[in-house]
């Protein structure tokens, strides 16, 4: 029995690959990505969650309206520094649609979304006023292309102050 044709890919010339590739992927868009960083809202005491106002356009515009996508991937980076040692603060973040939802402005009662698991931090003598670096990574599934959201983080301390600085947010379509 013959083999007519060969059991593996035709051979493409490195200086052939570039065009090969840029016609492969025709009518396929790269994921949207934005990036915003914040200014630091004034230390937190309240007991229970407040909002920073991130998406508030007078304090944040932490805005973002999905154009391909109904899955987002967001990222929340910062610092938070807590004044009482041994007495834990906890941020969390939220989201909701703008039409349905208007964004909090800061110090406001908690609206909108809770979009994942938050961070839970007790400060620790000495590392307390100067912070501790944060990492909140979740996926908001089920928006609508062409619906604007906003996107805040809601705080509370347990005792003393909670500050956010540093902070920073990534919005990806996925």
């Amino acid at each position: 029995m013959a083999i007519t044709t060969p059991p593996f890919a035709p051979f493409t010339a490195p200086n052939e690959i570039g065009s090969r590739f840029a016609g492969a992927t025709q009518g396929i868009t790269p994921p949207v990505i934005q990036m915003t960083n914040f200014g630091t809202p004034s230390a937190q005491t309240s007991t229970t969650y407040v909002m920073q106002g991130y998406g508030a356009a007078t304090t944040g515009n932490a805005l973002y309206t999905p154009q391909l996508s109904t899955r987002l991937r967001v990222v929340w980076q910062g610092t938070m520094a807590c004044s009482g040692v041994d007495a834990p603060a906890v941020v969390l973040p939220y989201s909701a649609v703008v039409a349905t939802t208007a964004a909090p402005a800061y110090a406001a009662a908690v609206v909108g979304n809770a979009s994942g698991l938050g961070v839970n931090v007790t400060g620790i003598a000495g590392t307390e006023a100067t912070g501790i670096p944060f990492t909140i990574e979740t996926y908001v599934t089920g928006v609508t292309v062409g619906s604007q959201m906003w996107f805040d983080l809601a705080v509370k301390a347990s005792t003393g102050s909670v500050t956010l600085t540093n902070v920073s947010l990534i919005i990806q379509e996925v």
